[in-house]
């Protein structure tokens, strides 16, 4: 049969026929009435294709094999035609909500000023959310996901749901919106007594939409005023034990990645002086005492994340069923405990549009918040020349203030620079002991699979800071180098925060440029 076309892919659209001639295996099957290709990667191995189809209920697996590289990516090309000849979204409205509810079952019609309808993608986190389930629900997870569902109504569809003891995340989209989420997974790291007590800890979930990768994680943090370094111990834990997708260290592993929940930091002043600002509703006066901020100025917490200003009056500590007066149960502090921020790749890809706390709903004795965001999303790409290829080069690459990865106080660093769309890693040359290592006179070139300027713009490199030692490596940290406005085959020098659970790790200087040929 060599050389003999193949029916490969029926297309729904337009019932055109694909044929590909060149393909290795002759069980390739003919696939029909497809709605959506739910994934679509192009192998390593660079002459595979792997896809997974999804129609009506049912889903088939597709691996196609090809003789040579250009025809792998020949019929890539025609799999992005399709994917894009529909009406793709290319930004959508973000929905993030935490509640610390208190361990109190709420009021089943008191969600539409914390849930405004209307969005296209909701993620909900709740902590304290372990009540006693209401009649007609086995449990309260029951209880708690069946009820905000009756809430966001048909127009969505449930994506994902994850648990861990008190700490609860629902993931919404719209009905129409659901084929193109993918690659969706959760996992969950408890920080209480013991590090396996899951009243305190992180709850993580991501997903695929389209092309843009979307991290999000729930928490609750460890309490009480002087416990500072517990919660930022906590991060730091959460962040080094949740895996996603087989990815550490999540919050750089992700486009955009959203921190959330009761993360129990609180204002370092008298319950005196706290309220009558409230009073005064001098919000930047309290803003200066805020413990998260401080912390996060001290890079000490959250190196890499964000959050909008804060325009709401502290969301803890009130009497259930009123918000005219802070508690004065213990004589806490009022403070913001609920917090959402955002690290993400490349900032200019994302615009928050809100953030608010609804002090309408009183069953607990925080009231909830929420942020919405407007995302710019990645569609499949469509090739304006195909027979273009490039080099993507690096050189002038050093490092400044590592971590240290051995007892002597120093490191052996190198560099590893990856990408799930480039054909092979490469890395640089190991030297020793020392913190800020000069790569002198090396160039790493790495190739990408598809070499398309407008698909470059949308690509980012990994940089992994290791250190090599007797047995392997460490983990120094990771940079992230988004090659936005830099695939015009000039030479542009750039400067990388390296992270680290949450932490600095040092800086990565250089210079890239994209070379066509």
């Amino acid at each position: 049969m060599k050389g003999k076309k193949r029916k490969i892919l029926l297309f729904p659209s337009n019932r055109t026929i694909v044929y590909m001639p060149k393909v290795k295996n002759d069980h390739v099957k003919k696939v029909m009435r497809v709605d959506w290709l739910n994934k679509f990667k192009v192998s390593k191995k660079k002459k595979e294709i792997k896809m997974n189809f999804k129609w009506s209920d049912k889903s088939k697996k597709l691996h196609v094999n090809f003789t040579t590289k250009s025809a792998t990516q020949q019929f890539g090309y025609l799999i992005r035609a399709m994917k894009a000849s529909q009406d793709l979204p290319d930004h959508i409205s973000l929905f993030i909500g935490t509640w610390n509810v208190g361990n109190a079952p709420p009021a089943v019609d008191s969600f539409h000023p914390w849930l405004p309808l209307g969005h296209d993608l909701y993620v909900i986190g709740a902590q304290e959310c372990e009540y006693v389930a209401r009649k007609g629900y086995s449990s309260c997870g029951n209880d708690w996901c069946e009820t905000i569902s009756a809430h966001m109504g048909p127009d969505y569809v449930l994506v994902k749901k994850a648990s861990m003891w008190q700490i609860r995340t629902l993931v919404f989209t719209k009905v129409n919106l659901m084929n193109y989420i993918s690659n969706v997974d959760k996992s969950i790291e408890p920080t209480g007594i013991g590090s396996v007590m899951g009243n305190k800890g992180g709850v993580g979930v991501t997903l695929n939409f389209l092309e843009t990768s979307l991290c999000f994680i729930n928490s609750h943090l460890a309490a009480h005023q002087e416990n500072i370094n517990d919660r930022n111990e906590d991060v730091k834990e959460v962040i080094d034990n949740l895996h996603l997708n087989k990815k550490k260290d999540v919050t750089t592993m992700f486009e955009h990645a959203f921190w959330f929940g009761d993360l129990n930091y609180r204002i370092e002043n008298s319950r005196e002086q706290v309220i009558q600002k409230v009073h005064e509703w001098d919000l930047e006066a309290l803003y200066e005492d805020d413990q998260l901020k401080s912390q996060m100025e001290s890079n000490k917490v959250f190196f890499g994340f964000r959050e909008a200003p804060i325009t709401f009056k502290p969301t803890y500590k009130f009497d259930r069923g009123t918000r005219n007066e802070y508690s004065e149960d213990r004589n806490r502090v009022p403070s913001w405990c609920d917090r959402i921020l955002v690290s993400s790749w490349n900032p200019t890809t994302i615009h928050q549009t809100d953030y608010h706390a609804s002090h309408e709903l009183m069953t607990s004795d925080h009231s909830p918040i929420y942020g919405t965001f407007d995302v710019e999303i990645s569609r499949p790409w469509v090739p304006a020349d195909i027979g273009r290829e490039c080099t993507i080069g690096l050189y002038n690459l050093r490092a400044k203030n590592l971590n240290s990865g051995d007892s002597n106080g120093f490191s052996d660093p190198y560099l590893k620079i990856q990408g799930d769309w480039i054909e092979i890693n490469q890395k640089t040359t190991f030297i020793k002991k020392t913190l800020n290592p000069i790569w002198k006179d090396e160039v790493i070139a790495v190739v990408p699979f598809v070499s398309d300027p407008d698909y470059l713009e949308t690509k980012h490199l990994s940089l992994v800071v290791l250190d090599k030692d007797r047995v392997g490596y460490v983990l120094l940290g990771r940079a992230t180098l988004s090659l936005a406005g830099k695939v015009d085959g000039g030479e542009y020098n750039f400067s990388l925060p390296v992270r680290k659970h949450g932490l600095p790790g040092g800086t990565i200087f250089g210079t890239v440029t994209v070379h066509y040929h």
